[in-house]
């Protein structure tokens, strides 16, 4: 949904304001740091308490996620520098992402054994 929404609203803005070869260059160093960010998530995800000799972590996991929602931040940044509309339509589209990505994490977490703290503050527990 959210290459739906930059494909058809953020791309034909882009190109029409700017040359086409900064998207391409653009592009290409996005898939670079995807691919750079995918081979450090996996090695830190292989770290078993069998290959380390430590209890397991979830420091992977949750660094990829973080860096997620950074640049779907930034992706809704530049959308709403393009125009309202860009804007809004990345919001609609990146909340489910991240509605689908906070249900996907916890259930992993919860998969692995991973403590769950009880709420604080003024709210009923």
């Amino acid at each position: 949904m959210v290459f739906a929404a930059v494909a058809g609203e953020l791309l034909p803005e882009i190109t029409k304001g700017h040359q086409p070869v900064g998207v391409v260059i653009g592009f290409a160093l996005g898939v670079a740091v995807m691919l750079i960010i995918r081979h450090f998530a996996e090695r830190l995800e292989g770290a078993t308490p069998e290959t380390t000799g430590r209890p397991s972590s979830n420091v992977g996991l949750i660094t990829v996620v973080g860096i997620d929602v950074l640049i779907d931040g930034l992706l809704i940044g530049v959308g709403f520098a393009a125009g309202e509309r860009v804007g809004t339509l990345l919001v609609i589209a990146l909340t489910l992402e991240l509605l689908f990505l906070g249900v996907s994490v916890a259930s992993s977490l919860g998969s692995r054994g991973s403590a769950v703290a009880a709420p604080s503050g003024p709210w009923p527990a």
